[in-house]
């Protein structure tokens, strides 16, 4: 698995000056090192604080090939306690919203317009109908499924 090291870090955070939901980004420079010595000198020639790094970078590298894998994935309920395998059809949630919202805009009257309570009736409504559609559900199974779970 090829690493970007070029992804900078991003944040979604609420200011409380503005009162709004804000998406932040911290970039950042990383170079890989080319030896272990490098490594070992980077963290200042600290033989646990290097073995900390590379088991990081281990334990990384087998969370990747976990997700990757279709099946193992189970259900959390509000608490966070796991129930049992999941047995749905993984899809991508923004083509799922996406639609939501064009149905939500196109037969339910939703606009920028209306005030929260309406918008969600409208979003709501625009949901059961996708719920309550075979032709709309198995559509999404064609273009918004997906067989991995997208990362957090």
């Amino acid at each position: 698995m090829a690493v970007k090291y070029d992804t900078p870090i991003t944040a979604t955070i609420f200011d409380l000056d503005v009162c709004e939901e804000v998406k932040l980004v911290k970039p950042f420079e990383f170079k890989p090192v080319g030896s272990t010595q490098e490594a070992l000198a980077r963290v200042g020639n600290d033989s646990a604080r290097f073995l900390e790094a590379v088991n990081y970078g281990l334990y990384q590298e087998a969370r990747e090939q976990e997700r990757e894998k279709a099946n193992g994935w189970h259900t959390v309920d509000e608490d966070g306690e796991t129930n049992g395998e999941f047995k749905g059809t993984m899809a991508d949630i923004k083509k799922v919203n996406q639609l939501q919202l064009t149905l939500a805009k196109t037969v339910f009257g939703y606009s920028k317009d209306l005030d929260s309570k309406a918008k969600a009736s409208a979003k709501e409504a625009a949901m059961n109908m996708i719920k309550s559609t075979d032709a709309i559900r198995n559509g999404l199974k064609t273009s918004a499924a997906i067989s991995v779970a997208p990362g957090e």
